[in-house]
């Protein structure tokens, strides 16, 4: 049901699981819904947010379930939202170009074809790895015993983590708020994911200082199918970031 509300746009079942987990199964309240107690949450609109609401309208984070924010008048609020101490999380790709697209992060990808050349390309379609848990982040409180990451697709993100230096002035350096192990193990199918230069020790959550506020990068669908409690605990932690 929730799809067919927003034919067309990319990504929606991202958004449509995320916004299942949050109200379904974890039982926030949604603002929007006639007659509901008071929320912790509302949708955002493009519209809204290129008008500057998240400033406007007093949010505290933003969470974005792997959807496009282009460079233009969208990216740009959400740019000062952070600068004055707005928290984003973006998850997946589009997640991760949202940001860049803001000027908040230099975070970028690289192809697993760069290091699984053809006919051995990288394969994690439903796979878990060891993880480490950086609990000096806020992202990892909690996860003082570890933890696993869930790849639900082989073309999930894959971090370069020389893309995390910042730029020297106005994007400070992050920091992974959660890494895979190294050495990694593959706890279920997996190929030519793990060893040397591969996913051993890159970034998977990504905790980006910028300005008064953070930005958070999730290189995996924390949402998928409503699955992954442990996922979702690292999503909260992030939207509750303590900026101050």
């Amino acid at each position: 049901h929730c799809a067919t509300q927003v034919p067309g746009v990319a990504g929606a079942a991202d958004y449509c699981v995320a916004l299942f987990t949050l109200t379904d199964k974890i039982g926030l309240k949604d603002y929007t819904v006639t007659g509901a107690p008071a929320g912790m949450f509302t949708t955002v609109t493009a519209t809204e947010l290129a008008a500057g609401e998240l400033v406007s309208g007093g949010y505290t984070a933003l969470l974005n379930p792997n959807q496009s924010i282009p460079a233009g008048a969208g990216a740009t609020a959400l740019q000062a939202f952070v600068n004055q101490g707005g928290v984003y999380v973006g998850t997946l790709a589009n997640g991760t170009t949202a940001a860049r697209n803001a000027g908040m992060t230099m975070l970028n990808t690289v192809a697993a074809t760069t290091f699984s050349p053809p006919p051995n390309t990288m394969s994690t379609p439903g796979s878990i790895f060891t993880a480490t848990f950086h609990t000096s982040s806020p992202v990892a409180w909690g996860f003082d015993d570890g933890g696993f990451i869930y790849r639900d697709a082989s073309g999930n993100p894959i971090y370069d983590p020389s893309t995390m230096n910042g730029n020297g002035s106005t994007i400070p350096p992050a920091a992974a708020a959660v890494n895979y192990a190294d050495p990694l193990k593959s706890l279920g199918f997996s190929r030519n994911a793990t060893g040397p230069g591969k996913l051993d020790g890159r970034p998977d959550v990504v905790d980006q200082p910028f300005g008064s506020g953070r930005a958070v990068m999730i290189g995996h669908n924390p949402f998928y199918r409503a699955w992954k409690e442990g996922d979702e605990r690292v999503v909260l932690n992030a939207l509750l970031y303590p900026t101050t």
